[in-house]
């Protein structure tokens, strides 16, 4: 993998990281900072968004891992 390959796929890896950790962070602050204005529909609305986010980014995170060990079997076979 090139310089500018490797450049390229850290960006978008940041970019698909970034987007359900703002989700997470942006929904677990809603919920505690406004707790009590939320009635347990919200409440489980806002936790199951959560949970939704959270396997968003583990799903990110594992697809890099598979591709890092795909390029490190690649470059060691070569």
């Amino acid at each position: 993998m090139d310089d500018q390959h490797l450049a390229d796929l850290i960006s978008k890896l940041a970019h698909d990281l970034r987007s359900p950790l703002t989700a997470l962070q942006g929904f677990s602050k809603t919920l505690v900072s406004k707790w009590d204005r939320f009635d347990d529909g919200q409440r489980r609305e806002l936790v199951e968004t959560i949970h939704t986010e959270a396997e968003r980014m583990e799903r990110v995170i594992a697809e890099a891992v598979a591709l890092a060990r795909a390029e490190l079997g690649e470059g060691q076979s070569a």
